[in-house]
């Protein structure tokens, strides 16, 4: 956790580049950037939160429970009960399916059905 506030103080308060960031800590670039982005979100001070405690520091920057903006960006999956309860009922089609697939395109990539 000491490193990640180094990292904040060094991005933020030295203006240092991500990849100066993280060769000077032999950290890598993608870790500096997560951090970085994590700590914007906070919207603090950079010297209000380096006076925290390293736990305070934890806290705010891993919370508990996740934030809702940070679920926003997750796939959303399909209700399975209710597209089997819809493949049960007679006269449904492969061509149902895919419309059905396509509203829930964000988790199916392929759909096999035999009939």
């Amino acid at each position: 956790m000491e490193k990640i506030a180094e990292i904040i103080r060094l991005h933020f308060k030295l203006d240092l580049s991500v990849r100066q960031t993280s060769s000077a800590l032999n950290v890598s670039r993608s870790s500096v950037g997560d951090y970085c982005q994590k700590f914007k979100y906070l919207n603090l001070d950079v010297d209000d939160f380096l006076k925290l405690s390293i736990e305070k520091q934890e806290e705010l920057l891993f919370p508990k429970t996740p934030n809702i903006s940070q679920l926003d960006n997750k796939k959303v999956f399909p209700d399975c009960n209710y597209l089997h309860n819809e493949l049960k009922k007679r006269k449904k089609t492969d061509k149902y399916l895919i419309v059905a697939s396509a509203i829930f395109s964000a988790s199916f990539t392929y759909i096999f059905f035999k009939e």
